[in-house]
């Protein structure tokens, strides 16, 4: 076999893959321009073969032969209709039945969440300091003395719950992905509350975005805002939430978890992310040295926070003074 990869070099191709068993497998492109899509594989006697645009070409002793692809005939045509329709009913009815799943773990949760009494408290809420919960729609499985907070889509219609044990141990009943808890579910004075005064408050877990939404309110009560909590539940669901919510044009303040003890900090890698998909909006990030912001608060205090908000998301307070 003739050093392929050398001549494909010399050609202008920029090596991206492996060779198995003697073949390469779609592991180059062309630098030039005109052939930035291309893509080749080796004949087992050792001819690489290229594809680009409607053309193909081979090398052979370290030249490079073009010819122009051959129009399918109409028997071939005819048997590419009937597998990409094949195909594409296979997909249709694989995402039936995805819906239909989802439909079923939704019609489940809503019944389930719908014997649960109405919290007045619970071990955990009181273990991060966040108090009066009857102000919020969570609800208590007594079953298990489990917390259970809603999520619901962009129309507030409920798709799940949440539930946190005393230790703060979580699990979810329905699909969390896309979805949210949104307190308050809607504007209480459009008159009032408008694009200048009110923003997100974005965040991973609902102690994290309760005890920062708490300590704006008790810091700024007296000012005319409106903070809208957005818990995504995960940091994996945040992109989505944003993605779901960014059409109100309303400005993010992103509540960063700092997983600083983990082998793969998830919260900082996730805001990076953010941070660049969505460019097209507004996102104020604020961090801490360690953990997330119910931390911060429990060890620092709210007035210690809130000089974190004037420090590093003063576009926020700004909405608010």
């Amino acid at each position: 076999m003739i050093n392929i990869e050398n001549k494909l070099i010399e050609l202008g191709f920029i090596l991206k893959g492996t060779i198995k068993h003697n073949r390469f497998v779609n592991c180059a492109h062309v630098s030039r321009p005109n052939k930035a899509d291309s893509v080749w594989y080796c004949y087992d006697e050792g001819k690489p073969f290229v594809s680009y645009g409607s053309w193909n070409g081979c090398i052979e002793n370290g030249h490079f032969f073009i010819e122009e692809a051959k129009p399918f005939t109409a028997e071939e045509k005819q048997a590419y209709a009937k597998k990409k329709a094949e195909y594409e009913e296979h997909n249709r009815k694989l995402e039936a039945e995805r819906l239909n799943k989802l439909a079923l773990k939704r019609d489940f949760s809503l019944s389930e969440y719908s014997k649960f009494s109405k919290c007045t408290g619970h071990d955990y809420l009181e273990r991060k300091k966040i108090y009066s919960p009857e102000l919020y729609d969570f609800k208590i499985d007594d079953r298990g003395n489990l917390l259970c907070v809603p999520f619901h889509n962009i129309y507030g219609e409920m798709q799940g719950y949440q539930t946190i044990n005393e230790s703060g141990d979580k699990r979810f009943c329905g699909s969390v992905g896309g979805y949210f808890w949104q307190y308050p579910k809607a504007n209480p004075c459009p008159e009032v509350f408008n694009r200048s005064n009110m923003f997100y408050i974005i965040g991973e877990g609902i102690a994290t975005c309760l005890s920062a939404y708490e300590a704006i309110i008790n810091c700024y009560g007296s000012r005319m805002f409106l903070p809208v909590i957005l818990c995504a539940f995960n940091a994996g669901n945040m992109d989505k939430v944003i993605t779901a919510t960014k059409a109100s044009k309303l400005p993010y303040l992103l509540l960063v978890d700092n997983d600083s003890t983990k082998a793969r900090n998830t919260g900082i890698e996730t805001a990076k992310t953010l941070l660049t998909t969505h460019d097209d909006c507004e996102i104020n990030p604020i961090t801490f040295k360690n953990g997330d912001a119910n931390d911060f608060i429990l060890e620092h205090g709210e007035v210690e926070f809130i000089k974190l908000l004037n420090q590093y998301a003063s576009r926020i307070i700004n909405r608010i003074l």
